[in-house]
């Protein structure tokens, strides 16, 4: 149910800010990915964004995430890979003239294999409420570095992400 909530207040609230949107952005990043075990390596994570700000300090973001092939410590044949697409609510609070922090709030609709040397062993998909904080850099008009934690719990494990990007206004 507050997965539910939150899609439609997201929706709801990113619905009315596209008509508000003076300028929109793409964000591109890179990271690592990594999972509440011991025995699972981190993964190189890969995201792309669009993103529809409401002012200065909101925005509507729409994006995809691939988390990487996290693999086994164990079994070198065995690894675990999820990717998924998000909808989130994005708060941004100025620091400096040249720096702002962010928080957002969303859900990631996932979908997820583990495999082996076989192929797939195990499959699943769903949706569960993402979060994330950061830091964004002006480096110049229209560019931005920004770096990131975001975590999601699936199937009562912790999926965890950290990730370097930028991001461009257009």
């Amino acid at each position: 149910m507050l997965k539910r909530s939150l899609v439609a207040a997201v929706l709801v609230v990113g619905s009315s800010f596209v008509a508000a949107a003076e300028q929109g952005y793409f964000h591109f990043g890179v990271g690592f990915s990594s999972v509440d075990t011991p025995y699972l390596e981190k993964g190189t994570s890969f995201s792309g964004v669009l993103g529809i700000p409401a002012n200065e300090q909101v925005a509507v973001e729409i994006g995809y995430t691939a988390f990487g092939e996290m693999t086994s410590t164990l079994d070198s044949d065995f690894a675990l890979s999820i990717r998924g697409l998000s909808v989130s609510g994005v708060f941004t609070v100025p620091v400096s003239p040249k720096a702002d922090l962010f928080g957002r709030a969303g859900v990631l609709k996932w979908t997820g294999e583990a495999t082996d040397a076989g192929g797939s062993v195990a499959s699943g998909d769903g949706s569960d409420v993402l979060l994330g904080f950061g830091l964004r850099a002006n480096l110049a008009p229209g560019r931005f570095l920004t770096v990131e934690y975001q975590t999601v719990n699936i199937a009562g494990v912790s999926l965890s992400n950290t990730n370097i990007g930028t991001q461009l206004v257009f």
